[in-house]
């Protein structure tokens, strides 16, 4: 039987780190469950259906909601 090895959490140092988090800021990390929670909840969620970029018209200003 081979021995399992234990990660630590990139932030709090505790074992059991299970997540496997890549992002541009904080770079590529494991994280335990309680960080990885406190991450995930603090990131602000984006609508389904909605773009990243606003509409914008030939001239670079933003159309109005009612006429994209």
């Amino acid at each position: 039987m081979s021995a399992k090895i234990l990660r630590r959490c990139t932030i709090c140092g505790k074992f059991h780190a299970s997540y496997l988090v890549v992002d541009a800021a904080f770079g590529k990390g494991h994280l335990c469950y309680s960080c990885w929670k406190a991450r995930q909840t603090t990131q602000p969620v984006q609508p389904v259906g909605q773009d990243a970029k606003p509409h914008t018209t030939a001239d670079g200003l933003q159309k109005p909601d009612d006429l994209k």
